[in-house]
């Protein structure tokens, strides 16, 4: 017998989801089972948050949705924060979550309450599955979880909905949009700029930037989780901005240069509020978009909505006075930001990169280290440096890294002390499943950036401090093994020799000097 739990994982497998996370329950063991004899893994974590963090680290590594499950009421409610972190992060998530019996509604209290209310302001949509609907349920959802902007979509399924069953064939989501070409005008007022200036997204990041950069010749300046959507460090690269008021001081007097702007994909979500005034008064600006964006804070000139490659494709140059001198001069200013005479986060940083290879993955967790690492991590591909900008939430960086490793990628995890105290239990995880991961924890035993803020608004230094653990016995303690570093040297070689080994967990604490913060800041 066909159930509606086998429907809603035949969808997902149809759609290429091959990994779930989650916690399950008594209520959810049907999905459970179902996922097996779907062929999706099902991947138990430490903690629910977990759940939906990693399936938004997979959505964006495969295309594919992602997929996390939780039970009714606790388990809910810790899943929410993975879950909100998938919609501002545009992560494509079908995020599953249990019911109480419907015949026990306003009867029986036992770890019940309102769950609608929750679902409806932590997603992109929710819907409670019934039998005679669950086809199109499940077909609405992932389409909506698809369609730009993505995001997750939750699907309540009532205990006794998942068992029911259902015999109807799985509908697969509707076709992405044709792609159609830019309008000529734009085009060509693209082509006659001077000083063309490229923002480019999240959404840009497999839309050739590089070619595009060449053929406008016009700096390219990404967003953080659009790193990688073209080569960073040299030709028209221009690196990341959004989150440091000190670097991105420095891309501002670029922008200011220009006398046209071309957003593509650009997302405020991943932006601080000293970009709030938009790019000032600028001749010119043009969006592209895979949807008709209203939330970019400037004025804009002509707006394309639809898939983005193509769209990126049909632009031509020839107006562009710009050199690659001019970019290199500017990467230089931007470089010296980050500029260090001790073992602070910027060479910790450089020096783990220095032990990565061209295909590993690394993730970031959420503090002051990721602003740092953000700039000074030089991605040569999309997809290669995975972190929660949108939402930024602590403890992010550990579950990336265990959806990186079960897709069988080479994967580096850098936290900060604190966000890895968070999720510290996935640990257990990833040895239990004998994923090799080398986690590169920053360790200052403080919260480098709330210290800095208390700083200088002159509060006295409360509630930022904090004991580490014994790091050695800590990966003792779950099959792995540790490496204390000081210097540059000691990390890249130990970044190194996990990778190469790829036996198991290699925990690498650098203790760093976090005064540089103040200057990166």
């Amino acid at each position: 017998m066909t159930t509606v739990a086998d429907h809603v994982a035949e969808a997902l497998a149809m759609c290429g989801t091959r990994h779930a996370w989650g916690m399950p329950g008594g209520d959810s063991l049907h999905l459970v089972r179902a996922f097996a004899e779907a062929g999706i893994a099902f991947h138990l974590v430490r903690d629910e948050a977990s759940a939906g963090f990693a399936a938004d680290a997979s959505a964006q590594l495969t295309g594919a949705p992602g997929a996390c499950l939780a039970t009714i009421s606790p388990g809910l409610t810790n899943m929410i924060s993975g879950v909100v972190g998938c919609w501002l992060d545009r992560a494509p998530v079908l995020a599953l979550t249990s019911r109480y019996r419907s015949d026990r509604h306003g009867r029986y209290t036992h770890m019940m309450f309102d769950q609608g209310k929750l679902l409806d302001g932590s997603a992109k949509a929710w819907w409670r599955m019934t039998e005679a609907g669950a086809p199109g349920e499940v077909r609405r959802a992932l389409a909506t979880a698809l369609a730009p902007r993505p995001g997750p979509v939750w699907l309540e399924v009532p205990t006794e909905v998942a068992g029911a069953p259902c015999a109807t064939s799985v509908l697969p989501p509707p076709p992405a949009p044709a792609a159609s070409a830019p309008a000529a005008a734009l085009v060509e007022r693209v082509a006659r700029w001077r000083h063309p200036v490229v923002l480019a997204g999240f959404a840009a990041r497999h839309s050739a930037l590089a070619s595009l950069g060449e053929r406008l010749r016009a700096p390219v300046l990404t967003t953080y989780k659009g790193k990688g959507g073209i080569p960073e460090g040299t030709g028209w690269s221009a690196g990341a901005a959004g989150l440091s008021p000190v670097a991105d001081a420095v891309h501002r007097s670029l922008i200011e240069r220009a006398d046209g702007l071309l957003l593509i994909g650009w997302d405020p979500v991943e932006l601080r509020d000293h970009w709030l005034p938009g790019w000032g008064d600028l001749p010119e600006v043009v969006v592209l978009d895979d949807h008709a964006t209203t939330d970019l804070p400037a004025r804009i000139d002509e707006l394309h909505a639809g898939p983005l490659p193509s769209a990126v494709d049909a632009l031509l140059g020839g107006g562009s006075t710009w050199s690659l001198d001019d970019v290199a001069a500017h990467r230089r200013r931007h470089d010296a930001v980050f500029e260090e005479s001790t073992f602070g986060p910027a060479t910790a940083i450089r020096a783990v990169q220095a032990g990565t290879t061209p295909d590993t993955v690394v993730t970031l967790d959420v503090g002051a280290h990721r602003i740092t690492a953000s700039h000074v991590w030089h991605a040569a591909a999309p997809d290669r440096l995975l972190q929660s900008n949108g939402f930024a939430s602590m403890a992010y960086g550990l579950p990336a890294a265990l959806a990186a490793a079960a897709h069988g990628h080479p994967t580096v995890c850098i936290t900060g002390d604190m966000g890895l105290q968070m999720c510290m239990g996935e640990l257990v995880t990833a040895a239990e499943n004998e994923w090799p991961i080398v986690v590169v924890v920053l360790d200052d035993a403080t919260l480098s950036l709330i210290a800095l803020k208390q700083e200088r608004i002159a509060h006295p230094d409360r509630g930022v401090r904090f004991a580490n653990p014994a790091w050695e016995a800590l990966a003792r303690s779950v099959g792995g093994r540790a490496v204390l570093a000081s210097n540059a040297e000691t990390v890249t070689r130990a970044v190194r020799r996990g990778l190469a080994k790829r036996d198991g967990l290699t925990l690498v604490a650098a203790r760093i000097d976090d005064a540089p913060y103040r200057r990166q800041m």
